[in-house]
């Protein structure tokens, strides 16, 4: 079974699973984005996030962790509202075996724990 990770704009982390079909894949993302995605780099290699393209003009709630998960992939504009993280696969995407997702899972617990000792 292959996974992705959605974090919450309130830092929440929650690993969901991935819907096999292609269809079922885009409604799954933009039901957990809340619209339409747009995709942006991370840091991890292999990772790609998802996100609300209209997340700013909508003024989504700030994503404080997906921020920093994003500034790390060089990123320059703030994530707003959830964002998923999925395995980049080339055109399309894929979820995370369980140990991808559990190792990605302990990055962004890391990088939560920076956020409280900033």
């Amino acid at each position: 079974m292959k996974h992705v990770l959605v974090i919450r704009p309130d830092g929440t982390i929650k690993q969901r699973s991935w819907p096999k079909g292609t269809n079922e894949q885009l409604h799954f993302l933009q039901e957990q984005v809340g619209g339409y995605i747009e995709t942006v780099r991370t840091g991890t290699p292999g990772i790609i996030m998802i996100v609300n393209e209209e997340g700013l003009l909508r003024a989504l709630p700030y994503n404080e962790l997906a921020t920093r998960v994003y500034l790390e992939g060089l990123g320059a504009s703030p994530i707003m509202g959830p964002a998923v993280l999925v395995r980049d696969a080339g055109e399309e995407f894929d979820g995370m075996d369980t140990s991808d997702a559990n190792l990605m899972m302990g990055h962004l617990f890391e990088l939560k724990e920076q956020e409280v000792h900033a």
